[in-house]
């Protein structure tokens, strides 16, 4: 897992294979790479399952800890 507020980047280790990324639209319009392919997700994606995995032997960030909290709170009880 890469965590950066780099979209420059993020949009490089994407264009070398290296990852895949969900970020903003805007950011490939400022950092365009004709090797980042664009698949906008729609409303249709809801239904997709979405899994979230850390290893549990090392650190977490506060960041990371908080957001897993906010997934637990706010998804519905049957998805966890």
């Amino acid at each position: 897992m890469l965590l950066s507020s780099q979209w420059d980047l993020i949009v490089e280790v994407v264009s070398r294979g290296q990852a895949v990324s969900i970020m903003p639209k805007p950011v490939l319009v400022k950092h365009p790479d004709p090797n980042v392919a664009c698949v906008p997700l729609t409303d249709g994606m809801k239904y997709w399952d979405t899994i979230l995995a850390w290893n549990k032997e090392r650190y977490m960030s506060k960041a990371c800890m908080l957001f897993l909290e906010y997934v637990r709170r706010h998804l519905p009880a049957d998805d966890l």
